[in-house]
């Protein structure tokens, strides 16, 4: 599943490279429910075996409950997705889960005791290379009988709960090898505001796992260094037969104009990385992987500032009556010298999450230009240098709550584009925080279920942050038939939108389940304070019959 176009091999690893992986120690971390029991190891690695060769290894399974639990232990095969989570399959290329045996396979577990699974690994001949499995433990508290007195009924809720050990075995060879390729590198818009994550898809075609880390810097056209950043994927675990998606762990903001990544990336027990360039523009805000023509070169020297600020978003706390200095960094892409003046202005956010910056009153009520200034109202920056631009914020006696501003910047001797848009774009955001005070609050503005063209339901939540306070909600979606059962379960996003207080914020999800026709009930459940209820709103949908829904589309008009 590559993004932008196909598999590269990169430079540096060949496939007569031999990797030594009888050292491996990865550490993963798996999907299941801890609590109540305890295993160790977490993970079984550096265990070799030869073709045909048997070896014995166990796990200590202790119980942390108050309770008795009914403990089983299964095999299974391990995949590990893009992200770097591993899980437990029925199948999966490499696996060795008919090799294993396990004894016992279930037990009682008294409070506080342990019991040792023994497990037995029998290689058949004719092997080589990496395999894999999962060994599954799950607890469940022991159920206690109680007698049915007269009409009355009495249930429990048992939970369960599972543990997963990830098995990597490596059967030595002579042709054992980790065949590392890379895919075009894609530049992803940040979903929480300003700034760029780099992502680059790796696959293995080889037949033995690898732990892959990597390091990332965008340069300016010139050669500026403007961001220098780890790529990771979970642990760097890259499994045979696996794609995996490694990310810059930290984001980069930039305005328009033409830059390149070097990609360095380390195979373990490799002595030569691999390297990768790539040229990518920003347009009016938007980032593309693409050849540069001389007209786009033409266009977007026109639009760049010739700057880039970092970072973009800075949160500064101080006591009511109080004063914090914080600073903000201007590079120089250019080899030029470039006059830049500084202003303080308003930051607010829109609810699809869009970063704004301008000069007028806000929307959300709460101005923090008043009390955000800079030293230095003209700055001279030397051609291609790096200076820090120190900021001075003053909390007012008696202030509570939240106020946003910014720190814009502009060209002296030419004119740039002046939207709020763009003028985010080459902005440091900053969130005041008076220290010591703030109310969350929070209410639904409107929740629809609506279908689409493509026949799924997207579910669409609008809420107003009504505190003093910004918050980074937690939103999550149920799906109930008329009687109130659940149907289904659509998780929010990984990464909310951050709301400001007196702002608005919009979550939509697809909801794709194919289900019976009939009438339903969206629900969604929004958490903005660990201390305080839930929202709930809730909108009835009806999910037609094929035939309905197939005269329904013959209805709909055709556009050009």
């Amino acid at each position: 599943m590559t993004r932008g176009g196909s598999f590269f091999r990169l430079r540096g690893l060949y496939p007569s490279t031999r990797v030594a992986f009888s050292t491996v120690a990865v550490i993963l971390s798996c999907a299941a429910a801890f609590g109540q029991i305890s295993v160790t190891p977490i993970i079984v690695d550096q265990l070799t075996i030869h073709p045909g060769g048997l070896k014995t290894i166990s796990v200590v399974v202790g119980s942390t409950s108050k309770d008795t639990q009914v403990c089983t232990v299964s095999v299974h095969g391990m995949e590990v997705m893009e992200e770097g989570l591993p899980v437990a399959v029925d199948d999966a290329p490499r696996s060795c889960r008919d090799w294993i045996s396990v004894n016992p396979s279930s037990f009682i577990l008294a409070p506080g005791q342990g019991k040792r699974v023994v497990c037995q690994i029998r290689v058949p001949p004719k092997t080589m290379g990496g395999y894999y499995a999962i060994l599954s433990i799950s607890a469940t508290g022991q159920r206690k009988e109680e007698a049915n007195r007269g009409a009355r009924l009495k249930a429990g809720i048992y939970f369960s709960y599972r543990n997963l050990v990830p098995v990597l075995l490596v059967v030595p060879g002579s042709r054992m090898q980790a065949i590392i390729q890379g895919g075009m590198p894609t530049l992803v818009k940040s979903e929480r505001g300003s700034g760029y994550t780099i992502e680059f898809p790796l696959r293995n075609s080889g037949n033995t796992h690898a732990r892959v880390t990597g390091q990332a810097r965008i340069l300016s056209e010139s050669g500026q260094l403007v961001e220098e950043f780890e790529v990771t994927s979970g642990r760097g675990l890259l499994l045979p037969e696996h794609q995996r998606l490694f990310k810059s762990k930290s984001q980069v903001n930039l305005a328009d104009g033409i830059y390149r990544a070097d990609m360095r990336l380390t195979l373990d027990h490799s002595s030569r990385p691999m390297e990768k360039s790539f040229n990518f523009y920003v347009d009016q805000g938007h980032a593309l992987v693409a050849e540069i023509s001389d007209d786009l070169r033409a266009k977007l020297s026109r639009q760049s500032a010739g700057f880039v600020v970092t970072p973009s978003r800075i949160t500064v706390a101080a006591r009511p009556g109080g004063r914090r200095t914080e600073a903000a960094q201007l590079l120089n892409l250019t080899d030029e010298v470039l006059h830049v003046t500084v202003a303080a202005a308003e930051w607010y956010r829109t609810s699809s999450s869009k970063d704004l910056v301008a000069f007028e009153e806000p929307p959300h009520g709460h101005s923090g230009s008043s009390i955000l200034s800079c030293v230095n109202r003209v700055i001279e920056l030397a051609p291609k240098s790096r200076q820090r631009i120190p900021m001075v914020v003053e909390v007012p006696r008696g202030a509570t709550g939240e106020r946003y501003a910014a720190l814009c910047f502009d060209r002296a001797d030419i004119e740039l584009d002046q939207s709020p848009e763009a003028r985010a774009r080459r902005s440091t955001m900053v969130r005041i925080r008076a220290e010591g005070t703030g109310e969350f609050a929070a209410e639904t503005v409107s929740f629809d279920a609506k279908r689409n063209p493509k026949g799924a339901f997207d579910l669409t939540v609008l809420f107003r942050n009504t505190g003093n306070i910004g918050f980074t909600p937690e939103i999550s979606f149920a799906i109930r038939d008329a009687e109130g059962g659940t149907v289904d379960k659509v998780r929010g996003p990984e990464q909310p939108p951050f709301v400001q207080a007196g702002g608005e914020g919009m979550v939509s999800r697809e909801w794709t389940k194919v289900v019976e026709p009939g009438e339903y009930v969206a629900e969604a459940t929004l958490r903005y304070d660990p201390d305080k209820p839930a929202l709930t709103a809730r909108a009835p949908f009806t999910v037609p019959a094929i035939s309905a829904v197939a005269e329904a589309e013959e209805q709909i008009p055709e556009h050009e």
